[in-house]
Order: C-alpha cells, then structure tokens, then sequence
C-alpha cells in the first residue's frame, strides 16, 4: 500500500525500472515508470525524487539541443527546445521541494537540488540564462549553496555534495570556502582509488575489466579536480601580479592574503600530484 511504498514490490520493481533507464540516459523512458510509480504511490519519495531527477537531466538535454539550433539559425525550433526545457526544470524544482516536505530528514532530495541549481547557474550554454544575465546565474548559485550546505552540514562525508558545494562557493567569490570543499572531495576520491587498488580482486577477466573501469573513471574525476583547482591558482596568481609594486597598506594587506591562498592551493594540489601505486599483477587480490 502507499502508506510503506518499500514494501509494494510492484513500486519497487517501477522505481528501479526508472533507475535503470536514468543509467543508460533514457531520461524519457525514467520518467514514464516513475510516473507509474507515483500513480501508484503519490507519495513514494524515491519515485518523486526520481522523476525530478529525469525531469532534470531532460531539461539540461534540450537546453543544448536548444543551443545548437539556436547557432544552425533554425530559431523557431530552439525556442520550441528552450520552452519544453523549462517546462522540464520548473517539474523539477516542483518536485524535489514535494520531496523534501514530505522527508525533511532525508538529504536526496536536498543534494539533488542544490546539483541543479549549480549547474544551471554555471552552464556553458546561452540557456537557461544568457551568460551576461549574472543576476540569474547568482540566484541559482545561491540556491546552491543553500542546499549543498544543507546536506554537508549534516553528512560531511557526501564527496558528491562537498564537490559542488566547493564549485558554488568558487563560483561566488568565496575562494577558502570553496577550497576546504573541494579539498573534502578529492581527498575521498583519492582514498576510494587507492581502496580499490589495493582491495578489490582482479582474479578473472570480469574482475579485471571491472576494476580498471573503476580506475579510469577516479582517475578522470581526479583530473577534472586537479585541472579546475589549477585553473583557480592561475586567477590567483594574474590577481597578485596586478596587485604587486607597492601601493596602500590595504592593498599589501589584500596582496599578503593572496599569498597565503596560493600556498593553500599549491599544498592541495601538491597532495594528489603523485599518482599511487600501479595495479597489482593480474590474479593478486
């Protein structure tokens, strides 16, 4: 019965239906079997969380589709993207705050939304938001940051969450802030790559395969991190040179703090420069 959704097998079985087609990028065919899920149970929080995530990444999905007829010149059919995206993300927002009244406690639906609101705020796109039209942007960074920290404060150890809390906070200006975020993250990335090096079997060729997978994509989310935290240190660095040659005892006080941040990044950057250890041979544990 609806009153405990986690014990219809039916709803279950729809709601990892609609799981299974998010994973593969089937954002379409997700949102018909928790639609399903949610006819059944208009309060299964798993289904309305995710919907809102389909409903989500559909969004994000016309958005570029908008962009590219957009630049082809076919503007008619972008604007007709453009309106279907926001029809998809203004769903979302719907849904996810419906999640988060019905579990307060529950941090899904608090991470998930804090996500979007980043992403749109930071899309390298002309939609949702032109990118000279920073007052939309900021808006939807603020609310990122709202609902990220939400989540951390509660559960520090969500590297998802700790992620774009950090990218929020870098985005606004709050450059420590975003930093011990950050930090948080690549640390847990870190420490799961080398778990997964030293503990996780390679006996058969599945095992094998599976592990390497597993390798390549911490190794690429270790690079995007290290490429994004040096790109930060490079802006620190152009900021120093104009502040540097004298000037007001203000400006040698500004001057003073963007050293010390440079330090701070070059140490964090310093910690996950040396790659760990190679695999062990095939068939070791």
């Amino acid at each position: 019965g609806c009153s405990s959704p986690e014990k219809s097998p039916e709803y279950r079985a729809m709601v990892q239906q609609g799981f299974d087609w998010h994973v593969r990028g089937k954002f379409g065919e997700a949102k018909g079997r928790f639609l399903e899920a949610i006819e059944q149970c208009p309060t299964g929080y798993d289904a309305i969380v995710g919907l809102a995530n389909a409903s989500c990444e559909l969004g994000f999905q016309k958005y570029a589709e908008a962009e590219d007829l957009y630049r082809n010149k076919k503007v008619d059919l972008a604007e007709a993207q453009y309106k279907r995206a926001n029809t998809e993300h203004g769903n979302a927002l719907k849904l996810y705050l419906k999640a988060i009244e019905l579990r307060k406690d529950d941090l899904m639906a608090y991470r998930e939304l804090g996500v979007m609101c980043y992403r749109r705020a930071a899309s390298p796109y002309i939609f949702p938001y032109p990118p000279d039209d920073k007052e939309s942007r900021s808006l939807d960074r603020d609310r990122a940051i709202f609902y990220l920290k939400h989540v951390v404060d509660r559960q520090p150890d969500v590297p998802f969450a700790q992620r774009y809390l950090g990218l929020a906070y870098f985005s606004a200006g709050n450059t420590a802030q975003g930093r011990e975020h950050f930090s948080i993250y690549m640390k847990h990335v870190a420490n799961l790559k080398e778990f997964i090096i030293k503990r996780t079997p390679a006996r058969t060729p599945e095992q094998k395969s599976d592990k390497e997978r597993k390798l390549q994509d911490l190794n690429k989310e270790l690079d995007e991190a290290r490429g994004l935290i040096e790109a930060y240190r490079v802006d620190l660095i152009q900021q120093r040179k104009e502040l540097e040659g004298g000037g007001s005892e203000e400006k040698q006080k500004l001057l003073a703090a963007l050293n010390q941040e440079i330090l701070q990044v070059e140490a964090l950057l310093s910690q996950f420069t040396q790659a760990p250890p190679d695999p062990a041979p095939e068939g070791a544990c």
